[in-house]
């Protein structure tokens, strides 16, 4: 998820802005530079444990965003605000997975990963 986060939370409906949004998780998540990056500081942070503190403290505050995130979509539905934090874990590894699948496909066809993420999102919302 990006600095497009903010936006999401301002919305009339978080819910139909989060679907209406995928591609643009999508496609930060599968920027091939940004992917790289991404990966090389994960795999310094678990030999390195003052970089894994700010890894951990930068998810502590990513999953509380997203958590509030999913929390204002499930009202949007209509349904209680209680959001399952392993549905906030399994949505994190949803966009975080596709920078390891970027590096290691780099033809992804995003278009039709869009659909299919919508599809998951709304079933775990």
């Amino acid at each position: 998820m990006t600095s497009e986060n903010s936006k999401f939370e301002y919305a009339e409906d978080v819910f139909q802005s989060l679907l209406d949004r995928v591609d643009i998780g999508l496609n930060d998540r599968t920027n091939l530079d940004n992917a790289a990056l991404e990966l090389e500081i994960l795999a310094e942070a678990a030999r390195n444990p003052a970089l894994a503190a700010l890894v951990r403290t930068a998810d502590v505050a990513k999953r509380a965003q997203v958590q509030r995130l999913l929390q204002s979509a499930r009202r949007d539905r209509g349904l209680s605000g209680e959001v399952d934090p392993a549905v906030t874990e399994i949505t994190m590894a949803l966009f975080d997975g596709l920078a390891a699948r970027i590096i290691n496909h780099p033809e992804l066809d995003r278009a039709a990963l869009q659909p299919l993420l919508r599809i998951v999102l709304s079933a775990v919302i």
